[in-house]
């Protein structure tokens, strides 16, 4: 230690707090959308069409809790329109953390151990 620049950072820094700069950008995965045949509106129609109730009853009860008819035309794995949103990332953390300026760091002259 002796051999240093006095004003040169201290060994017993600890390090700077990490940011979300420094990580990195894990992307998640998009969660897998939920087919009409597990969507808890549009399921039990679906199952009625396959056990053959007929088709006007089907609708009819659809048209009575304010769903739409026209979707037992599409394919039961489609995506169904009643989509979860997508999860919420945190955008404004980074800009928070960019704001906080990191600390001086502390000369060896200073350090409590290694100054005078």
């Amino acid at each position: 230690m002796l051999d240093k620049d006095p004003n040169d950072p201290s060994p017993n820094q600890p390090p700077p707090p990490a940011t979300a700069a420094d990580a990195p950008a894990a992307a998640a995965p998009a969660p897998e959308p939920v087919k009409l045949t597990d969507d808890p509106d549009y399921g039990p129609f679906f199952k009625m069409m396959a056990v053959k109730v007929p088709r006007g009853a089907i609708e009819i009860k659809m048209q009575q809790k304010g769903l739409d008819p026209a979707m037992l035309d599409k394919d039961p794995n489609d995506p169904s329109p009643n989509q979860p949103p997508p999860p919420a990332t945190p955008a404004a953390a980074p800009a928070v953390a960019a704001a906080v300026p990191a600390p001086e760091p502390v000369k060896l002259k200073d350090d409590p151990d290694y100054g005078p």
